[in-house]
């Protein structure tokens, strides 16, 4: 974001960015550089935080300014480790970007090395940010530790609150029904008899997205990309569209997903798995053996995987041009189901 003129005297508002050893940066309207806040400048501003700055001068051929006021504040919680600095407690932030250590109180000694989630309780200009702890994750170093951390500092969440829970199971509950409902529209192109199969990593629970492909008599071959129908269950404005809206996109951990929607639709009713009808989203082409696209359809289908590839096993296939799967794929091909 560039910042904005807001009143004579070369005041600016603008995103603040903290880098190195606590140098702050805000991009200002039409310049070549961003604005340079030495850290005894700062204030009692952190990185992400929307600030009022005013121009003093050059150092080092750079504008240099300094923040005159916080306007809004990026985050209020922050996650690190609990030290001792000089026999005080202290929270050392993992983003390192938060160029300042918070000041605790009411700290026992064995939360000492602990990892932890505290709130930003007060801070005025020229003395420590004090903050509360707000919960103890655990002992720092260890895994589940670091993972919950992780997971904290982005400001995710593992479970969805009630209300969406409560939707994604009246969907599941009604699955049947809905189904029904779609298959019984004209425009959805049944296409279950075309064989269809996922290419995905091994340990993979949801299918999102699967390849069709089958021999026109006209000898051009068919293929066609599906992704899972998702908007069919879950509808503009309700709890889920609500909740998908805000975590943006499902999180992939070393060892563990935080997915955007609930398991039940993610995992179950919206992943193509194979032998299971499922509603799709398709792009449909018949293209020539040179590869040109002689004709094209676009659209909500239903179709039916046949088989679940591995990356590993869908390589195998290419490489081979033989073998079990490769005769499992060509006979579906040939024969069909």
């Amino acid at each position: 974001m560039t910042a904005q003129n807001i009143k004579d005297g070369g005041h600016f508002e603008g995103i603040l960015m903290v880098r190195g050893k606590g140098t702050g940066f805000v991009t200002l309207p039409g310049g070549n550089e961003d604005i340079v806040i030495p850290r005894e400048a700062l204030g009692v501003a952190l990185d992400g935080d929307t600030v009022e700055i005013k121009k003093t001068g050059k150092a080092e051929g750079r504008e240099t300014a300094k923040v005159v006021r916080v306007i809004l504040r990026a985050r209020e919680l922050f996650v690190g480790t609990i030290v001792l600095e000089k026999g005080l407690p202290y929270l050392k932030c993992d983003n390192r970007r938060i160029h300042v250590r918070f000041k605790l109180s009411d700290i026992s000694p064995h939360a000492v090395g602990q990892k932890a989630v505290v709130k930003l309780a007060e801070w005025k200009e020229g003395e420590e940010p004090n903050a509360v702890v707000e919960e103890l994750i655990g002992k720092a170093g260890d895994h589940e530790t670091e993972m919950q951390a992780i997971i904290r500092a982005g400001g995710f969440a593992l479970d969805f609150i009630k209300p969406v829970a409560d939707e994604a199971k009246h969907i599941y509950e009604t699955q049947k029904e809905l189904f029904e409902e779609a298959a019984r529209d004209p425009k959805r192109r049944d296409i279950k008899n075309v064989t269809t199969f996922t290419i995905d990593p091994a340990d993979a629970k949801d299918f999102d997205d699967a390849i069709s492909v089958r021999p026109l008599e006209n000898g051009l071959t068919e293929i066609g990309i599906h992704i899972a129908d998702v908007s069919y269950y879950v509808k503009n404005g309700g709890a889920i569209d609500d909740e998908a809206k805000d975590r943006g996109t499902s999180i992939y951990l070393v060892d563990r997903v935080i997915p955007m929607l609930p398991e039940i639709l993610s995992n179950d009713l919206c992943s193509l798995r194979p032998d299971e009808d499922r509603l799709a989203f398709s792009a449909i082409f018949s293209i020539s053996d040179s590869g040109e696209v002689k004709d094209r359809w676009f659209g909500q289908t239903l179709i039916h995987s046949d088989k679940r590839f591995s990356y590993e096993e869908a390589q195998e296939v290419l490489d081979a041009g033989a073998g079990p799967l490769f005769d499992e794929l060509s006979r579906t091909m040939t024969l069909g189901r």
